[in-house]
């Protein structure tokens, strides 16, 4: 075997560093803008969206590979939208390999996004415009395109269902990762106004695999924080939890998971258990006097009223099944606080139960059961309860007021109503109360 010296290794060494010398120089002369159209045309090939470029574009080479970055740019839609464009682009660039040229292929290092306005929207025939793929009439053995390190900075991005429901995510950034064995994620913005941070790590082989994977997700939204371990199947349509966790101020739950998404239908099933569960950490203000409704002031959010005049969310109800168990060891209410609650939630196209619900008023046991039956056009809601050997002044400091009653009774309590608002449904209530 013919040795070759250290001199020669450094010949050929500061050979191949001219020779790059001499190709990125050579990259600097080139006008880029002069090949917008085989630009456009390449991205066609590839997105099967038209790819209008706007703005300047501009070609470099380094140590670092080769990167393109353009402005203005605009990806049309294709086929019938609310909009002609999918996404307007303020500033793109790509990082890619210098040895891509030799490939055949396009591997990208990086792709930036700025100031990017984009729209994924369904019609009401089930067509997605964000289903990319390959122009009429292109056709190749093997990806053309793949992406290790996507960023997006000061972008907007709204899904539009058919009939007008939209969730919009304003993202301050976003940064994901993909190098072959994982897929993760880091972002940071607004999701329907509201801040959120999301930290997701999986061992995804690539974006857009069907194969199961596990999913590591930590993250805040709107004072929400929360931490999942699991599996997702996307070509399954399930996500199992083995374990969450949730924090809302001094409330934390937790628990295990399993969903599940057919023709549109979530299955859910799964348990709930806190050490204390405060509902004044989710913004639920308590009605000070019994009978009392509550009066929306100026400035005050109409959700954050226990009797929301908000339309509840009836085809969200009837869209999902739900069996969960939830396990509170102490539920503060008023003065006073239940503890030992045991109950199960259950959802049926539209038809919900909460019972048996379980629980004790200082050393009494306590039993109620609350139906909302969402299955007709006006919404029928139905409670009752039961407790033996109640002291009377506890009962009264469930409402926030200071006892004056004293000795102890039962107390049964059946209410009923209708109506599409909590606050219909408690204006319209007739039943029966009894304490003593």
């Amino acid at each position: 075997m013919r040795k070759v010296s250290l001199k020669r290794l450094l010949e050929y060494f500061a050979i191949a560093v001219a020779a790059f010398a001499a190709f990125a120089l050579l990259v600097r002369t080139v006008d880029a803008n002069k090949y917008k159209p085989q630009l456009s045309q390449m991205l066609y090939a590839v997105l099967g969206r038209e790819v209008r470029q706007n703005g300047p574009v501009d070609f470099s080479a380094g140590f670092d590979g080769i990167r393109i970055s353009a402005r203005d740019v605009a990806v049309v839609n294709k086929g019938p939208a609310s909009r002609p464009l999918l996404a307007g682009i303020g500033r793109v660039e790509l990082g890619m390999d210098t040895l891509c040229l030799f490939k055949g292929y396009l591997p990208i290092k990086e792709l930036s996004i700025e100031n990017a306005d984009i729209l994924f929207e369904t019609n009401a025939e089930g067509k997605s415009n964000w289903i990319l793929g390959e122009a009429e009439g292109v056709s190749r053995e093997r990806e053309f395109l793949s992406v290790d390190l996507l960023k997006i900075v000061n972008s907007r991005i709204v899904r539009l269902k058919a009939g007008g429901a939209h969730t919009n995510a304003e993202i301050e950034t976003l940064t994901l990762k993909m190098d072959g064995s994982s897929v993760n994620l880091n972002a940071k913005g607004r999701l329907n106004r509201a801040p959120f941070i999301a930290d997701i790590r999986t061992n995804k082989k690539d974006l857009f695999g069907r194969d199961p994977f596990s999913i590591d997700a930590a993250g805040i939204y709107d004072g929400l924080n929360f931490a999942a371990i699991g599996t997702v199947d996307l070509a399954g349509g399930r996500a199992e939890f083995q374990a969450y966790e949730a924090a809302v101020g001094e409330t934390r739950f937790g628990g295990a998971l399993d969903a599940t998404w057919r023709s549109g239908r979530l299955i859910l099933h799964g348990n709930v258990a806190s050490k204390r569960f405060n509902s004044a950490n989710f913004k639920v203000r308590i009605v000070n006097e019994a009978g009392q409704r509550p009066v929306v002031e100026p400035g005050v959010d109409p959700n954050a009223l226990i009797f929301s005049a908000n339309p509840l969310p009836l085809d969200k109800l009837r869209a999902a099944d739900v069996d969960l168990a939830i396990s509170i060891d102490e539920l503060p209410l008023g003065l006073n606080v239940l503890t030992g609650i045991e109950a199960r939630l259950i959802l049926s196209r539209g038809y919900l139960t909460l019972a048996p619900v379980k629980a004790y008023l200082g050393r009494a046991p306590v039993e109620l059961r609350m139906v909302l039956d969402a299955t007709a056009p006006v919404a029928r809601f139905d409670f009752g309860l039961i407790a033996d050997g109640v002291e009377l002044g506890d009962v009264q400091n469930l409402w926030g007021m200071k006892a004056f009653l004293t000795g102890n009774g039962g107390v049964y309590v059946r209410l009923a109503g209708k109506g599409n608002s909590a606050h219909e449904i408690a204006s319209n209530l007739i039943g029966i109360v009894n304490v003593g």
